[in-house]
């Protein structure tokens, strides 16, 4: 013969000493900055936009900018190395924001590497897709072949000047595909 015990328990949770407890355990993250106009609104997007730098330079340390290929002793060269590269970001980023607002003006999305339609593609994405368009030469003749739907929404939104890589002139007939 055994013995049987048993408890009941009521449990009352108050809803704002939960979150209080919930917030006291959390993590803190602290920025500082010598700026002291800054709200810490501003300070916190300040400090998020540094992402969009660092992916920037990621992007130039990439094997595909070749810039580990390079081997300069001469510090003159190095500084050059380091403009252009600095230039090669500036142009990276301006033609991302430029691609990015366009699309969010005219309402417009470029399929993502899932096919997913989005308004905020990386340029490397952009370049990437832009890698299947070929030039090909035929006796008098040069032909864009392989610039679909997605190249000339691209190619709209950066405007006329962009265009005047695709099109040729005084060699006779241009054809896209």
């Amino acid at each position: 013969m055994g013995y049987e015990y048993y408890w009941h328990i009521a449990i009352a949770m108050d809803k704002e000493q939960l979150k209080q407890e919930i917030e006291a355990e959390a993590g803190v993250f602290i920025l500082t900055t010598n700026d002291l106009t800054l709200s810490p609104k501003e300070l916190l997007e300040n400090y998020k936009s540094q992402q969009r730098v660092e992916r920037g330079f990621k992007f130039l340390k990439s094997p595909e900018f070749l810039s580990d290929a390079m081997f300069l002793k001469n510090p003159k060269r190095i500084e050059a190395m380091l403009m252009i590269m600095t230039l090669s970001l500036l142009v990276y980023a301006a033609l991302e924001y430029k691609i990015r607002k366009e699309l969010k003006s005219q309402n417009k999305t470029f399929p993502n590497q899932l096919g997913k339609p989005i308004q905020n593609p990386t340029t490397r994405w952009v370049f990437e897709c832009f890698f299947s368009i070929h030039i090909l030469l035929m006796e008098n003749q040069k032909m864009v072949v392989g610039l679909d739907q997605n190249h000339r929404l691209i190619l709209d939104l950066l405007g006329e000047r962009f265009w005047e890589f695709y099109r040729f002139k005084n060699i006779g007939k241009v054809t896209a595909e």
